[in-house]
């Protein structure tokens, strides 16, 4: 089903296998040039064709805000919002098995973003990284390869987007600082001679 402004057409490709994760629909609502947008995606994937200027990479950009909360290509949010719009507004249903209900808007006016995952708002921002687990090449990534270092450097750090919450890797942090003082207590260096 389709019911669009995206004037693109698309074509059911099959996969290898099921999915990690599976977004099964996206509503887009004033973001870039796409004024509305609602997709029902198969999980055997799709191929997005059309002429050039008509939303294809508008609705990628749409889908991996998700991933990084922001623009791929370096826009302010306010610049993502539709002209004559008040914000933009993105939301999706994915499976990993379970079915999760991802939300995210900005606000012009205030200048406000807001993310919830499954009807809750994430104390953070930083918290909601990663939401949909997600990877976007184009053509821009060529300067990885031919560019300088910095922009590989760059990239990379983009990719590392996902940390657990700090809840869960504060819990780890006593035990392995306390490792040291625990294996001195029982090993004997191997540097220590036999007396």
């Amino acid at each position: 089903m389709i019911e669009a402004d995206l004037d693109v057409e698309y074509e059911t490709i099959p996969l290898a296998g099921n999915p990690a994760i599976w977004l099964e629909s996206i509503a887009i609502r004033d973001f870039r040039n796409l004024e509305r947008v609602d997709l029902e995606l198969p999980a055997e994937g799709i191929a997005l064709i059309g002429d050039n200027g008509h939303g294809k990479t508008n609705f990628l950009e749409a889908i991996y805000y998700f991933q990084i909360l922001r623009s791929v290509r370096d826009a302010r949010d306010v610049d993502l919002t539709r002209f004559d719009s008040a914000g933009f507004h993105i939301s999706a249903i994915t499976r990993s098995p379970a079915e999760h209900q991802l939300a995210v808007g900005f606000e012009k006016a205030t200048r406000r973003k807001k993310v919830t995952i499954d009807g809750a708002t994430p104390r953070r921002l930083s918290d909601a990284l990663g939401a949909l687990p997600s990877v976007m090449f184009s053509p821009r990534d060529l300067e990885l390869v031919s560019g300088a270092p910095s922009e590989r450097r760059r990239y990379i750090d983009g990719t590392r987007t996902y940390r657990p919450p700090l809840s869960e890797r504060s819990s780890a942090l006593p035990r392995q600082s306390r490792a040291p003082q625990r294996c001195a207590a029982r090993c004997r260096p191997p540097w220590r001679t036999l007396g």
